[in-house]
């Protein structure tokens, strides 16, 4: 049996709007910015499918997720890139809410820049729902404000130790998903899979914790298929250390979600495989 880690990593290379999108019944809003992010959370909690919806609250011990958001709208308004992330164990929610805007978003009007010619636009969100476990929803929360920053998005990312804190985000990005993934990959105990019985095949173990505004790590979870690769997650990632510095956004620390997927492959007769994303 082998691991391999990954994580989600993104650049931010959009550039700073002239102007903004506006969807249908936005055109006379005081606020068009906030219209969007509430017609957006609309189009998200009425759209999304049940199942992925059970599926979220099934994986989450808290009420309210945070989606980070960043969509790309053409010169005629119409979606041409998304991307979605949330603060989830649920692995299809991010796919599913990805796929639901860049296929059935509705045209909005484009921005257009001074000079009144429509521009393209990477529009970038965090949106709050609230996960109404009574009701199989996600409930939109206007108006939201979260103090965590998705990895993918702050500005100067937890520093892990060994890195080296004068280099780019980017190469610390990279640092610390290797030094996270050389520790699970050393710790994890790999004789799981025959203790357990695990039948042929791959497996995943989808992991979230975060890092609080003192660099430490917090709120450890784990959902897999089998309690003991949750408890042996869990008890690993226990062991990553404090960072030097945590994530700093707008010149203020901040608590940064980090989603770590476990995945490794069980073969016959003892072997182990090695699964390369």
């Amino acid at each position: 049996m082998a691991c391999t880690f990954s994580v989600y990593s993104q650049n931010d290379t959009s550039e700073k709007a002239k102007s903004f999108v506006i969807f249908e019944g936005c055109d006379n809003a005081e606020d068009i910015e906030r219209c969007y992010e509430m017609k957006l959370q609309d189009f998200i909690s009425n759209n999304l499918d049940s199942q992925t919806i059970e599926e979220t609250i099934k994986s989450n011990e808290i009420d309210t997720i945070t989606v980070y958001t960043a969509i790309r709208f053409d010169y005629f308004g119409e979606t041409i890139r998304s991307n979605s992330v949330a603060n989830s164990l649920s692995q299809k929610l991010d796919i599913k809410i990805n796929e639901l805007i860049h296929e059935k978003l509705p045209k909005v009007k484009p921005a257009v820049d001074a000079s009144g010619s429509t521009i393209m636009i990477t529009i970038k969100k965090r949106l709050g729902f609230k996960l109404d476990r009574n009701n199989n929803k996600l409930v939109p929360i206007y108006g939201y404000h979260s103090n965590e920053i998705p990895f993918v998005v702050v500005e100067n990312v937890p520093i892990y130790p060994g890195c080296d804190e004068k280099q780019s985000n980017t190469y610390l990005k990279r640092c610390m998903s290797s030094k996270i993934a050389a520790l699970v990959g050393s710790e994890f105990d790999l004789s799981l899979a025959s203790k357990l019985g695990l039948p042929a095949g791959y497996v995943r173990i989808n992991t979230t914790f975060k890092i609080d505004r003192d660099g430490k790590i917090i709120q450890i979870q784990a959902r897999a298929a089998h309690p003991e690769l949750e408890k042996e997650a869990e008890r690993v990632l226990a062991l990553l250390p404090d960072m030097i510095k945590p994530g700093i956004h707008k010149g203020q620390p901040v608590v940064v979600p980090y989603s770590l997927p476990i995945k490794f492959a069980v073969t016959g007769g003892n072997k182990k495989e090695k699964k390369n994303d």
